[in-house]
């Protein structure tokens, strides 16, 4: 029934009845097993979270070295061809700029 008229109000809650008549009870639950178990359960947690936070740290500190060290294998090589390019390329513009000032010294003047 609850199906076809939907969730009612009072679905998620539940009803405990009590009595501080004790004589009914055969035996008294004291909390602190309880709260001992608790406060193993919340170290633990501490544990384990402490534990994966420096696992997901060491994990990136790894990742990283391994990654710096991937791009200095490929870029020592790599740096000296680009240095050489420059170096190539800086040439080639000083003659191409000192070829235009010489035929522009001996081009006559349209004006």
């Amino acid at each position: 029934m609850a199906n076809l008229c939907g969730k009612r109000e009072m679905d998620d809650k539940f009803i405990v009845r009590y009595t501080t008549d004790l004589s009914t009870v055969d035996r008294v639950n004291y909390p602190d097993e309880l709260f001992k178990v608790l406060a193993r359960f919340e170290r633990l947690k501490a544990e384990t979270e402490e534990s994966r936070k420096l696992q997901q740290i060491e994990d990136a500190r790894r990742i990283d070295e391994q990654y710096f060290a991937n791009m200095s294998v490929r870029n020592l090589p790599g740096m000296a061809q680009e240095s050489s390019r420059w170096q190539s390329l800086k040439r080639c513009g000083r003659k191409f700029f000192a070829s235009m000032n010489r035929n522009s010294t001996s081009l006559p003047d349209s004006q």
